[in-house]
């Protein structure tokens, strides 16, 4: 029973989020004139996002993002906000599918829409986003390795203070460098784990590598043994497969015994020079040239036939 009045609160919820967002909506239709050198780039008066602050006594920059989506879904998702209206789908799940739908051309919305929503109440956030990515690479008009290209131009780290003399610190990057940087500390965390009288947990442990892997990289790894961090440190060779730069390699060396792997599977007609995405595992779709700079860095190969819709039906010997 409490389960089922869970259950129906977050339905609950869903309704009158939905009917704020059909709000917003509505108040940004009501301030567009088209032509107007009052309209701000979102399609409705620059004002809007002021007089929706006041109103709501909420910051700009919160309300000017609310606005924005709720426009957005307005015009664009009639289906996704009904959806959210009858309870089906919550506010994470439509914000997943908005944010895979940024710069597609609005002509191609209604498919995207029909790709992503069906059954979308019945798995998690995180397998939705799967099938947002996988949607937005088959109808979005650039490749993907034109869209990594414009992306990297946003790449960054920013640093945010937090309570009790804490702080967040995000990373923003290519998929292949970070998913490596994070193997590379969770192998460590892993290892130092076995240690006799360690008493920190997985994520405190990947913390404390993370924090010494950046602050103290040409220390010996093998040799912290107290509290606070564990010294790691990559290899750079000098042919561009350390840890910095535009890609790594499928092995990247933490110190002592600690090494961390990507896998990359990349078609045979991408390998000689095609536009076909390569996958990483644990990620996702990845740009050709990416795919390939990964596999001309791997050790070793293990070729595998795929059927016509990309099921494996034979793997062949290591190479």
């Amino acid at each position: 029973a409490v389960l089922d009045y869970v259950a129906a609160s977050e339905k609950v919820t869903a309704y009158w989020q939905a009917q704020r967002i059909q709000g917003l909506g509505e108040y940004a239709a009501r301030r567009t004139e088209p032509g107007s050198p009052e309209m701000g780039p979102d399609g409705y008066a620059r004002d809007a996002v002021r007089e929706v602050s006041w109103h709501l006594h909420q910051s700009r920059q919160t309300v000017a993002a609310q606005l924005a989506e709720a426009n957005h879904l307005c015009r664009y998702f009639p289906n996704t906000l009904a959806a959210m209206r009858e309870g089906r789908i919550d506010a994470g799940r439509v914000s997943a599918i908005l944010y895979g739908s940024r710069d597609l051309p609005v002509a191609v919305l209604p498919e995207y829409e029909a790709a992503v929503l069906p059954g979308a109440e019945n798995v998690t956030r995180e397998t939705l986003q799967g099938w947002v990515r996988e949607a937005r690479q088959r109808l979005h008009p650039q490749t993907l390795d034109e869209r990594h290209d414009q992306a990297m131009e946003h790449r960054g780290v920013w640093f945010r203070p937090q309570e009790d003399g804490m702080a967040e610190l995000t990373v923003h990057g290519p998929a292949d460098t970070l998913l490596a940087v994070h193997n590379l500390v969770q192998e460590w965390a892993k290892h130092l784990k076995t240690r006799d009288g360690e008493t920190r947990t997985l994520a405190q442990l990947r913390a404390d590598a993370f924090a010494d892997l950046c602050l103290q990289s040409h220390a010996n790894a093998a040799a912290a043994s107290t509290g606070g961090a564990a010294t790691t440190h990559g290899e750079d060779d000098g042919d561009g497969t350390g840890l910095a730069g535009g890609g790594l390699t499928g092995e990247v060396w933490g110190g002592g015994n600690v090494k961390a792997f990507v896998s990359v599977t990349i078609p045979l007609a991408t390998a000689a020079g095609g536009d076909e995405p390569g996958e990483l595992d644990g990620y996702g779709k990845i740009p050709a040239d990416m795919a390939r700079r990964l596999a001309e860095l791997a050790k070793t190969w293990l070729p595998v036939i795929t059927d016509e819709h990309g099921k494996a039906v034979m793997v062949a010997r290591e190479m």
